[in-house]
């Protein structure tokens, strides 16, 4: 089933890929023209530069959130660990003061002339 998945993954790129390589190579994408960005005239460059660019630029700006939430992400993680292993603790010696006051009692009972025990 895992190398039926990557060859559909391979399958799927492989077609996309060919797709971006037909398309590019048309003529009307070679053409050169000046674009407009903010006011900015740019100098005359084929089309598909342009397009190339613009896929770069999502690309990186992906690639930056991405690593942005996967490390704040793992920083909420070491802190949810620490807190985790803080309140281990806690209740670690909540259980053995418990541990205690059964034992002092059970003592306090044993002595007790009321229990019958002695």
């Amino acid at each position: 089933m895992r190398i039926l998945k990557w060859c559909l993954v391979f399958a799927i790129a492989f077609a996309v890929a060919w797709i971006f390589i037909f398309t590019f190579t048309q003529p009307q994408f070679s053409a050169s023209a000046p674009i407009r960005i903010f006011g900015y005239v740019t100098a005359e460059f084929p089309i598909y530069i342009f397009i190339a660019a613009a896929l770069g630029i999502g690309l990186f700006i992906g690639f930056i959130a991405a690593g942005y939430y996967y490390f704040s992400g793992q920083a909420g993680i070491r802190h949810k660990k620490k807190e985790i292993k803080k309140l281990t603790d806690t209740i670690s010696v909540i259980e053995a003061e418990r541990d205690q006051y059964r034992a002092a009692a059970k003592r306090e009972r044993g002595k007790d002339p009321k229990s019958g025990s002695e």
